[in-house]
Parts: structure tokens; sequence; C-alpha cells
């Protein structure tokens, strides 16, 4: 039996650099904490993440994450 899992938050991309070290600039749902920003990256996109800095803004229904990708 195969187990499918269907994510219940998206996320957006914003921006994404790959110099000096590749970063990307994500809008993701104020709920969603680090823990689980990292697991939605690695289980569904394959990508290994090495750090995560988030940033809520009032007024907003988004959270900005960054996030540093291992290379």
């Amino acid at each position: 039996m195969v187990r499918l899992f269907f994510p219940s938050m998206f996320m957006r991309l914003v921006s994404l650099k790959k110099k000096p070290t590749p970063q990307a600039l994500l809008h993701v749902p104020p709920q969603m904490t680090k823990h689980e920003i990292k697991e939605y990256l690695t289980k569904i996109y394959d990508v290994d993440v090495k750090n995560i800095f988030t940033a809520n803004f009032l007024g907003e229904l988004y959270k900005i994450s960054m996030i540093i990708l291992s290379s």
C-alpha cells in the first residue's frame, strides 16, 4: 500500500539567489513553523535545507521565510 502526502498549506517562491550560497525567499502561511517548512521542502521537493530564517509582518496574510540551501 502506497501512502501519498498532499500538503494543506502552500508556499510561494519570491526570489532565488545562487551566489555565494543558494538562498530562496518564500511566502508561507503564518501558521507554518520552521520545522514544517523544512519537512515540506525535503519531503516533497527533495531539497537539502541548511538554515531557515522567518519574519512575521503585521497586516499581511503570509510570513516571509529565507531558506539557505546546502549545495
